[in-house]
């Protein structure tokens, strides 16, 4: 991750307490500390091949330790597929880049929406799962993006009708729980179809969360994992939310065979279909948020670590954050994690629900400020300093080059000199072009990992 730049001296212990989250959530270092737990190096497991399965933003990291650690034990690595997504060296080759292990295949899928790469992805995966014979072991490694970067449609759904419905619930504002619930339906490796390709042969899926409750039935789809829900909750779900008159057709064909019994249901609880995949270890946004509150404590502050999981419109949680922030105690360092949501209006800007977010805290200050001005006794001061740091651990938020923002109780003022109006820019989610006029936007870069959001507000 290239070096942070910070506009003051908060800003700057703001991004050293984010930068701690971020190398916690390290994917090679997990990974190596799951497989400890998870695969046997007894001297009888070298009689046993090993393959390499890696989805994800993290996979080749993830990737590149779990082959270490198989080398380091002697545990034969028969090959594996690496699906990641286009770094910047593959968009100036346009093809595909090399495997971090010669025997390893390197595949790239399209992210967020799934296309023509995706498609091509799957069918590798498929490929790859034919060679598996029943006494091999498969190291499922999977993380954040997953969905996207091999997603295919079940049989009876076009490609470009499962793009459709991605799109649509990017668009819906709803938690990506409910988005998992729905378009794991519809995915060829999603429900715990995965798992079945690769029947009866071991599996140990090893995944980093980027969902609030670190459930793998939620976490990219659950390629390897139970579906709680019928095809009826499905469909009781997109009449509530009302995409059921959005989606394509076939989507709502797909869903009626299933509930009348001509098509198969997903895999359940105590499915055959499962018997062989291990219990899988998940990595999740606690361990980034710990980590985060070590260096806020080592850095003078009093950390406070939210209890609670960052979640809802990503406006009234900005908002409720500035406020908690501005009356907290001063040194206070809040920290919380988990994802909020967006709903997209029809005219909209750019942005990311990390930069919705931090606009929104920058209002909600705003008026803080004023109404300190006004009533002497009210809460907080004129002078109260608050500083506020809202970024994704992957590096990205939204369809746009930041992490997220890192905004304080000046942000407003630098907005309105600036010649713009925050509070347009909120409505029609354009917090992008807002922040990055004043220079409050966050970019990293891709970080090669992905466990959730994280927010860091100081009250000096």
């Amino acid at each position: 991750m290239p070096p942070l730049e910070p506009t003051s001296p908060a800003a700057h212990v703001a991004g050293e307490v984010f930068r701690s989250a971020l190398l916690a959530a390290a994917p090679a270092a997990a990974t190596r500390s799951a497989l400890s737990q998870s695969i046997d190096v007894h001297p009888t497991a070298r009689m046993r091949r090993h393959w390499i399965v890696a989805t994800g933003k993290a996979a080749p990291a993830m990737a590149q330790a779990t082959a270490e650690f198989l080398a380091e034990h002697q545990l034969p690595l028969a090959g594996g597929l690496i699906v990641a997504e286009r770094s910047e060296r593959s968009e100036r080759s346009e093809r595909s880049e090399p495997a971090l292990h010669p025997i390893l295949r390197h595949c790239v899928g399209d992210h967020p929406i799934p296309g023509p790469q995706s498609l091509a992805c799957a069918d590798a995966l498929a490929a790859l799962s034919d060679q598996v014979a029943p006494t091999d072991v498969v190291i499922a490694l999977v993380s954040g993006g997953t969905s996207a970067l091999i997603g295919a449609p079940v049989d009876g759904v076009r490609g470009e009708h499962l793009a459709a419905l991605n799109a649509l619930l990017l668009e819906s504002g709803l938690p990506i729980r409910a988005m998992n619930a729905i378009r794991k339906r519809f995915a060829r490796w999603g429900a715990g179809r995965l798992a079945a390709a690769f029947a009866p042969s071991a599996v140990h899926p090893i995944i980093l969360s980027d969902v609030i409750g670190d459930d793998p039935a939620d976490i990219a789809s659950g390629p390897f994992s139970a579906d709680a829900l019928r095809a009826a909750d499905v469909e009781l779900m997109l009449r509530e939310t009302e995409l059921a008159r959005r989606i394509p057709l076939s989507l709502a064909a797909y869903l009626g065979a299933v509930r009348s019994g001509d098509r198969p249901e997903t895999a359940k609880e105590g499915s055959p279909a499962l018997a062989h995949v291990r219990a899988p270890i998940v990595i999740g946004n606690r361990a980034a948020l710990e980590a985060a509150a070590s260096a806020a404590t080592a850095l003078g502050r009093t950390a406070l670590l939210s209890k609670e999981p960052l979640a809802g419109e990503a406006e009234q949680a900005g908002r409720t954050l500035a406020r908690a922030a501005w009356f907290a105690e001063p040194g206070s360092c809040l920290i919380s994690g988990g994802e909020t949501t967006v709903d997209l209006p029809r005219e909209h800007g750019l942005g990311g629900r990390n930069q919705q977010f931090a606009l929104a805290a920058a209002i909600e200050l705003h008026q803080l400020a004023q109404q300190a001005h006004r009533d002497p006794s009210a809460r907080g001061t004129p002078t109260t300093r608050v500083t506020i740091l809202a970024a994704g651990t992957d590096g990205r938020d939204g369809p746009t080059d930041a992490a997220g923002a890192i905004i304080d109780e000046r942000s407003w003022g630098r907005l309105v000199a600036a010649g713009l109006d925050p509070k347009t820019h909120l409505r029609r989610c354009d917090a992008h072009s807002a922040l990055d006029r004043i220079g409050a936007l966050l970019r990293t870069g891709p970080t090669g990992t992905n466990l959730a959001d994280i927010v860091v507000a100081l009250r000096d």
